[in-house]
């Protein structure tokens, strides 16, 4: 690479590049361009004061001038001096030497201002039109490399001091428009060291941005960011007209004198790094800085700088500063210097081991930054002392866990080995740690990448399965569970245990669609109990039919309180015979169900009334005796209190056939030996019960029988009734009826009169019918007279098929 070059200055016509004589450009390099001689000419000339020749007494002696600047990605750098007299004998002459690059590296390893003491300047008319271009690196002054820089910062103590505020001006020239700093001196070597001292603690980048122009005649013309001064430049300019200007900064290094203003972090971090470190490896903490300070701000940017650069303890302080640092990387997207600096971030966060719940957050915010932003070896790197770290610190697994949650990606485990112990560190952790933090730690699993033996997750996964048994609304969060699945089969035992136990709040909980969840997997342990679930939703006769077409599988016996509850506004005193006994015959009788069954017959056999179907009468109980007897032969052993009373039902049974059979004789032996267990035949039996009491010729059996069963003997009357009705003999039941109630004395005369007037009271047909039986009618009317009462409701009704007034 190369500097293009060209000289400026008076010429003739011969010697002009253009064949014009006055001042143009006498020589230039094959690629010094016709825009660069336009940037020279235009903004980068000799500017001599017009009267140094007067005051001065020769033209020569004017301060020599050199600028720098930056345009369109172009770099100028030009000398100037004083020629005296032109060809034509007029004051004024001047000439110009400039070097152009669109390199930037091409100024390497050198500064703009180090570069104008490159032995590659001449100064002076080349020997043709026609010069060859700089071929770079140049070769500077050695009293301006950097060491001889530093050297003479170091021997000058008012230089180090002030080199803080000088740093300052120059940096907020770059940050401020239309901000400059002016440096006066009488020797531009010395204003060139000052601004390459600044410019070396700038970093590279801000050096090759900081344009300068030394000792213009007008200090204020030009774009420039930093001015040298010289003193007897000044009349037309006097300092007075820049030292107090807000947009101005200025430093005298003849009166050692500067604007008073406060240092800012970088430079005073700089310069002590140049003081304490030396130029090189200040340089890079330097360059860091200014790299960061956008992203991160200056206090943060100069911390990670020293950092990065310089390193850190094993204690706090600087562990929190790399966790800062990291993150604010991060979030600033500065990826590639996380990358570049990634082995010393990685010591600095690991050789601290962490121990507080702020520590292990501010880790885990680390972790998460670099996951999302890509870097997922460095977060393998961080994560892997962490979780070795938090298995000693259990109790700090919530906090790393809330810092995971923002995660959109997970940890990728290169290192099988790695990866395993960091698994196990993780499950001891999770085995420690608090209940009410699980659900969020199970979660945080799946960002870390792990694949933890069951074993070793067990006793946290059976600790979060039974606080999702307990709350189900917890499960809601299953889906960012690590081991979902794990986790979803402990809980389904959990609360199949409960269930099975009659556990009022799980089964509320069950016929509330809570654990619906779980029905995605058909070999859940609780995919039995979902199945009764949906049909307890279901109206009993729908449940029935569903229990009858044997399509229903895995239903538990447990499940009968579930499937077998009665429906929405059913009388909860009676059962649904008909679905308990397909219960019974399809899914089975557990312990609790027979000892209800049984319970419920012997509060029936003590009511003072049989409780009623829909229909208002008697339950038939037969069913539900037939269901347990066929059970009793297929399994061979039913509940104790179950046997004894089927058997007592047989027993019943025989008795009752027989007196049915001998209910024409009188006295009716069977009918009196047997009258105690009229109730348990009108609870299996009401209709066939009633008939016996309207048919018996043992009228005297017949009242024991009705003594025993009270108002219950009514009900299996009206069950009499109304089968006669259904097979189409309703009017002979009821004179069979009214003739027995003829011929029954106190209770059962009651009852049968009682019911015989309810049976009336719904078939006016009938009633039609045995008003011209003269035998019948004086019957009606006396128990519509005598019982009418008892069904207040229906009086006037009834009383008015016979004319009769109340």
């Amino acid at each position: 690479m190369a500097f293009e070059v060209a000289t400026f200055t008076d010429v003739t016509a011969a010697e002009s590049v253009n064949g014009l004589d006055g001042f143009h450009f006498q020589s230039v390099s094959p690629g010094f361009t016709g825009e660069d001689m336009a940037v020279v000419q235009g903004e980068l000339n000799f500017v001599p004061t017009p009267t140094w020749g007067t005051v001065h007494g020769n033209e020569t002696s004017h301060p020599e001038q050199c600028s720098y600047v930056v345009r369109q990605g172009r770099h100028y750098l030009t000398r100037s001096i004083a020629l005296g007299l032109t060809a034509n004998g007029r004051p004024g002459n001047q000439l110009t030497e400039a070097a152009a690059t669109s390199a930037a590296d091409d100024l390497v390893p050198y500064s703009p201002a180090q570069l104008m003491t490159a032995t590659a300047w001449s100064l002076a008319k080349a020997a043709g039109v026609s010069r060859e271009p700089w071929m770079t690196p140049l070769q500077i002054d050695p009293l301006f490399e950097d060491l001889e820089l530093e050297q003479f910062t170091r021997s000058d103590p008012w230089a180090l001091r002030t080199l803080p505020v000088f740093l300052t001006m120059l940096q907020r020239s770059l940050s401020e428009e239309g901000h400059r700093v002016f440096i006066q001196h009488r020797d531009p070597r010395t204003v060139l060291r000052w601004i390459a001292l600044g410019s070396m603690l700038l970093g590279a980048e801000s050096a090759m941005r900081l344009t300068f122009r030394v000792f213009t005649a007008n200090p204020w013309n030009g774009a420039f960011h930093v001015v040298g001064v010289h003193p007897d430049l000044l009349a037309l300019v006097p300092a007075a007209a820049w030292q107090n200007l807000p947009s101005a900064s200025w430093i005298d290094l003849d009166s050692r004198t500067h604007k008073d203003l406060e240092a800012s972090e970088l430079a005073q971090h700089a310069v002590r790094w140049f003081a304490e470190r030396g130029v090189f490896e200040a340089m890079g903490a330097i360059q860091l800085a200014t790299q960061l300070q956008e992203p991160l701000g200056e206090e943060l940017a100069v911390s990670a700088a020293e950092l990065l650069t310089f390193g850190g303890d094993a204690g706090r302080g600087s562990w929190e500063l790399a966790c800062r640092v990291a993150t604010g990387l991060v979030e600033a997207r500065q990826a590639p210097v996380i990358e570049t600096f990634e082995d010393e971030l990685i010591d600095a966060i690991t050789t601290f081991q962490p121990r507080e719940d702020r520590d292990f957050a501010a880790v885990a915010e680390v972790i998460t930054g670099a996951l999302d932003a890509g870097l997922t070896e460095f977060a393998v790197s961080i994560a892997a002392p962490a979780l070795e770290a938090l298995a000693a610190s259990a109790h700090a697994a919530g906090a790393f866990a809330t810092g995971l949650t923002a995660a959109h990606a997970r940890l990728v485990w290169t290192d099988a080995e790695s990866r395993a112990a960091a698994g196990r560190a993780w499950a001891t952790a999770l085995a420690g740690a608090q209940d009410p933090e699980l659900s969020s730690l199970f979660a945080a699993t799946t960002r870390l990448g792990l694949d933890i033996d069951r074993e070793l997750l067990i006793p946290a996964a059976e600790r979060l399965a039974s606080q999702w048994a307990a709350r189900p609304a917890l499960g809601v969060a299953r889906e960012h569970w690590y081991a979902a699945e794990l986790i979803e089969e402990l809980v389904a035992v959990a609360v199949r245990a409960e269930l099975e136990a009659g556990d009022p709040v799980q089964l509320q909980a069950l016929l509330r669609g809570d654990w619906a969840i779980l029905a995605v997997n058909p070999r859940s342990p609780l995919a039995g109990w979902l199945r009764a679930a949906d049909l307890a939703t279901r109206a009993p006769s729908e449940r029935t039919r569903v229990l009858d077409s044997g399509t229903v599988d895995g239903v538990p016996e447990a499940s009968w309180r579930l499937v077998l509850k009665p429906a929405a506004g059913e009388l909860s005193a009676g059962i649904d015979v008909a679905l308990w006994a397909a219960f019974i015959r399809r899914i089975g009788l557990p312990q609790a169900m027979g000892v209800e069954i049984v319970t419920r017959v012997e509060r029936e056999l003590a009511a003072s009334e049989l409780t009623r179907d829909a229909e208002g009468t008697a339950f038939r109980w037969a069913p539900l005796f037939v269901a347990l007897d066929e059970r009793r032969s297929a399994v061979g052993a039913l509940p104790l209190p179950v046997v004894d009373l089927l058997d007592r039902v047989h027993r019943a049974r025989e008795a009752g056939d027989t007196a049915h059979r001998d209910r024409a004789e009188t006295p009716n032996r069977a009918l009196r030996a047997a009258a105690g267990e009229a109730r348990l035949w009108a609870m299996d039996l009401p209709a066939r019960t009633g008939e016996l009491l309207v048919r018996a010729a043992d009228r005297e059996g017949a009242a024991r029988a009705a003594d025993v069963l009270g108002e219950a003997a009514g009900q299996t009357v009206d069950a009499f009734l109304n089968t006669c009705d259904a097979k189409g003999r309703g009017e002979e039941g009821l004179r069979t009826a009214l003739l027995a109630y003829a011929g029954s004395a106190g209770l059962l005369r009651d009852q049968l009169g009682a019911s015989t007037l309810r049976f009336v009271e719904q078939h006016s047909d009938i009633k039609r019918a045995l008003r011209r039986d003269e035998a019948i009618e004086p019957l009606i009317k006396e128990v519509s007279d005598r019982y009418a009462e008892r069904s207040p409701g229906l009086f006037s009704q009834v009383n008015s098929w016979f004319g009769g007034k109340r």
